[in-house]
């Protein structure tokens, strides 16, 4: 069974860029690996920019030999580049409030904003994310 989670960064005109992730979204799995290796606004840029992903990785580059049905590990895998599915860009929100009303079926949401990373079980409040929360 998968958990789901959102992965979001708030821009500077506080529009909220956001994917799906479909797999382990606990932060000990993607909170980790979010703080671990996502530190920078330009690597959450272009982790997003590539949309939907199916399980996060350390990285957004394509390595040789990936594909969807045989993932080179730490590699993240995305529906779109890597399955060909069409339509799983990010999504563009007007504010906070307003992914606060998206409903992903997700159980954890992930935002990177003043360079930081925040998180929250889905209904939650947000806090800063720490390695102690990813344990």
């Amino acid at each position: 069974m998968s958990t789901r989670s959102i992965i979001a960064k708030q821009n500077e005109d506080g529009t909220i860029k956001a994917v799906y992730c479909h797999w382990d979204g606990y932060p000990s799995n993607n909170g980790k690996i979010l703080i671990e290796n996502y530190t920078t606004a330009a690597r959450v840029d272009n982790l997003l920019m590539r949309g939907s992903i199916s399980s996060l990785g350390k990285t957004y580059i394509k390595r040789k030999g990936h594909t969807f049905e045989n993932p080179v590990e730490g590699c993240t895998v995305f529906y779109g580049r890597d399955r060909g599915e069409k339509d799983n860009g990010p999504r563009t929100f007007e504010n906070v409030k307003a992914l606060d009303e998206v409903d992903m079926c997700q159980v954890y949401e992930y935002l990177f904003r003043d360079a930081k990373w925040f998180f929250r079980e889905t209904d939650g409040k947000w806090k800063v994310l720490t390695p102690k929360d990813c344990e």
